[in-house]
């Protein structure tokens, strides 16, 4: 039997097809869901959710973390990049799933792979490895050459970097008075009433970042705080070692090789900056000799790395949690030391990730606009009821999201148009679309408008989460970590799902009236938070999920207070144990003791 597989639709395009095919990347256009035509993005759903865990496993196989001590291993890539390298492996082993499960190859098959060099070399590895194993016979038909995409990253202008060298030589010097020095790194939206609270209890901070962030330091430099700045574009050299990787054995086929390219890759792109990085932070831990750090998160490059020099340093590290945990990927495993987690649903998440409750604290939410806690006031039956959209940002075909969320263009559309018709069916309602602050724009949610002339929609581009939220009877929200803070105002949240999704936030821990992945649940579900029956006491105890519920004040100053007290720690430990600075050898070294110029 002919079997056509095409690694996308366009670009390229490949022309007609006939018979069968398969679709890697994306879906085929609505009217062609024929039924000798599959693709991964509709049959690889949370049935396969063995696909996340495999890739997360790998992944630390492959990744080698950092040591604390006086010997480290070097900093490794694949351990700096592991959130990418999680749903690289994921976009590899759903191929190997889809072809071992939903339309294994037979011997004999003939399959035809339309493929681009230069981008499809990986799933041309799999897809042979594959079909010898089945003794099916493989043709490979390139289409055209793909050009590697720079780097996106903000422009870092030289009038930037001199006021950089020149905010160095004014921020404050570390001094040999007891105040503990805290170093935090992260979305200063979330972070700034922890570091507020730290300085207001004695302690001196720090703002770790890569570009001079302007006017984060004018307010903050006031209050004594410095910034300690990267700088990665001026990266030269990548001196991050290479190591081998060794066999990847998933069902038979071996994905080492498609991962070592990958990683080349990769750093070929962005080993410089990384590089940089890495001994840039080293060069500030040395100089500011921090005694905590407190991060928003511990998944992505730069934060790697801070958490590796604190590591080096023996410096206590903290990531305070700032969104829902819907997927696994960002939060586990734990790399920092702990975990300050919202409420105990987050905790038995965690938990269920295999993160040791020990190393996680229920602190509360520090939500930067600080919901209004309570009932709102139910709608007058003379006006229409408000009806709150909260976005996220549209899912890309090139990088398939975790398999728990069954989460694409197309289940997206889905969940988006179920949302528009369900509220243009309700005798009188308003739509407002509240825009995911990442996401400029949303051609789906504008589409699934169009598609609905009789909605009456009002576009929230801009404003605080709490000015939308004032107005609203009724939240609907995309897997959104707004919708569970949206509870805390009183407000019945339904969470939309796509289907084939799995348990993604269960409705029952988190204070959300429901999670509705069909049209029929949707109406249901709108039906009883419009009613007149309807009291946030139907809710289970927004305390599971928000610790004491209190307002993101005190949460600060909870958060504070365990972070100085740690430092407090840290700084008797090293009374008692005197490192010189030379001592600290730096964590980077060359790979075979070679420095290999930049491109």
């Amino acid at each position: 039997m002919k079997l056509t597989v095409l690694a996308r639709l366009n670009p390229p395009s490949p022309g007609p097809v006939g018979g069968s095919a398969v679709l890697i990347e994306g879906d085929w256009p609505e009217g062609t869901g024929a039924t000798d035509r599959w693709s991964l993005d509709t049959h690889i759903d949370s049935r396969f959710e063995w696909i996340d865990e495999a890739a997360s496993y790998w992944t630390e196989v492959i990744a080698h973390e950092p040591c604390a001590g006086d010997a480290p291993s070097p900093v490794q890539p694949a351990w700096l990049n592991a959130l990418a390298l999680r749903y690289y492996l994921v976009k590899l082993i759903r191929v190997v799933a889809f072809f071992s499960e939903v339309r294994r190859l037979n011997f004999g098959d003939e399959v035809e792979f339309n493929a681009t060099r230069g981008r499809d070399e990986d799933y041309a590895d799999i897809i042979g490895q594959l079909c010898r194993l089945a003794g099916s016979r493989l043709g490979i038909c390139w289409n055209g050459q793909a050009t590697a995409p720079a780097p996106v990253s903000p422009a870092n202008h030289a009038w930037r970097r001199a006021l950089a060298r020149a905010a160095e030589w004014i921020d404050p010097r570390v001094s040999d008075v007891s105040a503990p020095r805290i170093v935090f790194c992260g979305n200063p939206r979330l972070l700034e009433p922890v570091c507020r609270e730290t300085t207001h209890r004695g302690g001196q901070a720090w703002w770790l970042c890569d570009r001079l962030a302007m006017r984060s330091w004018l307010r903050w430099r006031r209050a004594g705080c410095g910034q300690l700045v990267c700088n990665s574009s001026l990266g030269v050299y990548d001196r991050l070692p290479r190591p081998d990787v060794g066999p990847i054995d998933c069902r038979d086929v071996d994905l080492s090789a498609a991962v070592a390219r990958w990683l080349t890759s990769r750093m070929a792109a962005l080993g410089r900056q990384q590089t940089r990085i890495v001994e840039q932070v080293e060069r500030h831990f040395l100089r500011i000799r921090p005694d905590a750090l407190v991060l928003d998160e511990d998944q992505t490059p730069f934060h790697r790395a801070a958490v590796a020099a604190a590591r080096r340093h023996g410096v206590r590290s903290f990531v305070v949690q700032h969104g829902a945990p819907c997927c696994r990927f960002g939060f586990a495993p734990l790399e920092a030391d702990e975990f300050l987690a919202w409420g105990l649903s987050t905790r038995n998440q965690l938990a269920r990730w295999a993160v040791p409750t020990e190393r996680i604290t229920t602190v509360g939410s520090l939500h930067p606009g600080g919901v209004i806690h309570g009932q709102r006031a139910r709608k007058a039956d003379d006006r229409p009821a408000r009806i709150v959209l909260l976005t996220t940002v549209p899912p890309r075909d090139e990088r398939p999201d975790a398999v728990v969320f069954h989460f694409n263009r197309t289940t997206y559309r889905e969940m988006v148009d179920t949302a528009a018709a369900a509220v243009s069916r309700l005798p009188a309602a308003e739509l407002l679309v509240k825009m995911h602050p990442r996401a400029a724009g949303d051609p789906v949610v504008e589409s699934a408008v169009a598609r609905n002339p009789r909605l009456h929609v009002r576009w929230v581009r801009t404003g605080s989460l709490d000015d939308c939220l004032a107005e609203a009877d009724c939240v609907l929200s995309c897997l959104s970590s707004a919708g569970i803070e949206a509870t805390l105002a009183g407000l019945p949240v339904i969470q939309l799902a796509p289907v084939g999704s799995g348990r993604v936030l269960p409705h029952e821990e988190w204070g959300l009236l429901g999670t509705a992945r069909t049209e029929t649940e949707l109406d249901r579900l709108l039906a009883q938070a419009l009613s007149s029956d309807w009291r946030p006491a139907a809710v289970p105890n927004p305390d599971v999920f928000f610790h004491e519920t209190a307002d993101a004040t005190s949460t600060a100053a909870r958060i504070a207070e365990i972070v100085l007290r740690t430092a407090h720690g840290t700084r008797q430990t090293r009374a008692l144990e005197p490192r010189i600075e030379n001592e600290l050898r730096p964590a980077m070294r060359p790979a075979h003791g070679a420095v290999r110029a930049a491109g």
